[in-house]
């Protein structure tokens, strides 16, 4: 018998069950791995991207050089304050009707106009000219209004929501213990509880309301008085008949008042004994407005 050559005894050992060629190539391939290259890491790990290190190039990455290829650079040009957008610039119509939907590139001009187009269509030629009226004077002339039409009105109005004690024949000052509208500061009730100060020369409206308590009486008179420094009287107010359950007095009247001019309220009565103006939401107030 011929002596068996090694390539036939590699070939009978690699016939039987559980046997593999093994070349030089397959040698080489495992002594490229380190030892114990992936022993402790489970395949889960291996495939997950966040394990990952090292940087990956975007040629790798399937369509994604395409889809960037479209978008604006940060320093782009148009992403500067200049904003010279693609987009066509808005037609003036167009801003104007303000109707349109397409996406367009819009200047301030255009936004002028656009405002513009859209107050000239909800407004009249007489309205716009009204807005444009160059101060309140210009306004009211507009308006066919005089000079009682003021935005900043000077009134003023004292109550006295307490009862007055008024003795029989003696003229009894009114005193207030509410502001109930002051927009001019002519009156200060801390101070002087029964004085109202003309801050604006001007022709004011006086009114002046009380009531007093009825009594059964002859011969009696009653009124409400206002009056102004060197006391000369600017307004006196009496009821038909004194006598009853209640005698509600009230009076108005116009004066021109000078800056400074200073007035005060007061009522008088002669029922022969003492007697309040009680103190009702309507009574014992003194009213003065500017209406000129």
């Amino acid at each position: 018998m011929a002596p068996i050559t090694a390539a036939q005894v590699k070939a009978l050992y690699e016939s039987n069950p559980d046997t593999n060629p093994f070349g030089d190539a397959d040698k080489s391939k495992l002594e490229s791995v380190a030892t114990g290259a992936t022993a402790n890491q489970t395949d889960a790990y291996l495939r997950n991207r966040a394990n990952h290190t090292g940087t990956q190039p975007i040629s790798s990455v399937a369509d994604l050089s395409t889809q960037l290829a479209g978008k604006a650079a940060s320093d782009d040009a148009r992403l500067t304050n200049a904003r010279d957008w693609t987009a066509t610039e808005v037609p003036q119509l167009e801003a104007e009707t303000g109707e349109a939907t397409t996406a367009r590139k819009w200047t301030s001009l255009r936004v002028r106009q656009a405002i513009l187009g859209w107050w000239n269509s909800i407004t009249s030629a007489w309205g716009r000219g009204f807005v444009s009226s160059a101060d309140a004077a210009a306004g009211r002339t507009a308006l066919g209004l005089g000079n009682l039409a003021t935005r900043n009105a000077a009134a003023c109005q004292l109550w006295g929501s307490v009862d007055i004690a008024v003795p029989h024949n003696t003229l009894t000052a009114m005193t207030f213990n509410q502001e109930v509208f002051d927009a001019s500061a002519m009156a200060d009730i801390a101070v002087d509880n029964g004085l109202i100060t003309v801050q604006a020369s001007g022709v004011y409206v006086i009114t002046i309301s009380a009531d007093l308590q009825g009594v059964a009486s002859p011969n009696r008179i009653a009124n409400l008085r206002v009056t102004r420094a060197g006391n000369p009287v600017l307004l006196v107010a009496s009821p038909f008949d004194p006598g009853g359950a209640a005698n509600q007095m009230s009076g108005a009247g116009t004066a021109y008042l000078n800056a400074g001019e200073q007035i005060r309220a007061s009522i008088y009565q002669t029922t022969g004994v003492s007697i309040n103006s009680r103190g009702f939401v309507w009574s014992n107030r003194l009213t003065i407005s500017r209406v000129a």
